[in-house]
């Protein structure tokens, strides 16, 4: 498990200086545009976003449970997000962590605001990067937790609460044959 907590570790400091060097380039868009065009990488303090703050609490999952652990995980997404709501959180999220804060069900929240759609942006992507790193060698594994909230959220007329998962976690499509 040291080998896999390793691989993850390192896509986390990947992801984590990508997300910063990436965050360089929100601003004015034709001082960025004059930046990409002279080849000048912006000053800044590299400050990574609420994508980096997400796929930490996702290596924590993994590192503590050696699984996504969906209470756990949602949890951590939510202690850190009042450690510094100014990491680029939108919108929705800002909602939902007042919304859990305030007493409501985690899962009811995040089904009510995502419609079982999950995370659409590169956070999402970022996120799934770690577990990919830590699966890399058991792709039927690799395939349950990245698909955790699809396989849950199969619309049905009864909807259990265990159907509700946390959302943040991307859809990806597999091959066939991968069972």
């Amino acid at each position: 498990m040291k080998d896999k907590l390793l691989l993850a570790s390192k896509s986390l400091t990947g992801i984590s200086i990508g997300d910063a060097f990436g965050e360089s380039f929100f601003g004015d868009e034709s001082l960025i545009k004059t930046f990409i065009q002279q080849r000048i990488i912006p000053e800044n303090s590299l400050d990574f976003t609420d994508d980096t703050i997400m796929a930490i609490a996702v290596f924590k999952s993994l590192e503590k449970f050696g699984e996504i652990n969906q209470g756990f995980l949602a949890g951590e997404f939510t202690r850190n997000y009042y450690l510094d709501i100014n990491r680029g959180y939108g919108p929705s999220m800002h909602q939902y962590f007042r919304a859990v804060k305030s007493g409501e069900n985690w899962k009811d929240v995040s089904y009510s605001k995502f419609e079982g759609q999950g995370s659409m942006g590169n956070g999402g992507a970022m996120r799934t990067a770690v577990i990919g790193a830590y699966f890399y060698d058991d792709l039927i594994q690799l395939k349950k937790m990245q698909n955790f909230p699809a396989k849950l959220l199969t619309p049905t007329k009864k909807r259990s609460k265990e159907q509700k998962p946390l959302l943040w976690l991307p859809r990806l499509r597999f091959r066939k044959n991968w069972e």
